[in-house]
């Protein structure tokens, strides 16, 4: 009885993970901007005054960087490539779900 509980347990748990959706807090989409193509070997930050910067993680799947907590003080998205100029973004009243930069070489 008690492995027949455990195992309902365990594939109820499986069920309500596989259920739960992704959530990021900001979405970095980058791209050429002659060409329009993806650009996935950037250089992404979260920064703010005078504090750390934080660097952001890559999903290759959905092509685009992105930052599950922006921690207060954080307020601006930055891009650095060795081929493109870097290009930045930031809004102190609050960052938004998504972005898209287009970086120029």
């Amino acid at each position: 009885m008690k492995q027949l509980f455990t195992l309902v347990f365990s594939f109820l748990s499986l069920f309500i993970y596989a259920q739960q959706k992704e959530a990021h807090q900001i979405k970095i989409y980058l791209e050429d901007a002659e060409t329009g193509k993806n650009i996935d070997d950037a250089k992404v930050t979260l920064e703010g005054f005078e504090i750390p910067p934080i660097i952001g993680l890559y999903n290759k799947k959905g092509k685009f960087y992105y930052f599950d907590k922006i921690p207060a003080g954080y307020n601006t998205i930055m891009a650095y490539h060795k081929k493109y100029n870097e290009k930045g973004y930031q809004n102190l009243e609050a960052l938004p779900e998504k972005l898209k930069l287009r970086l120029y070489d």
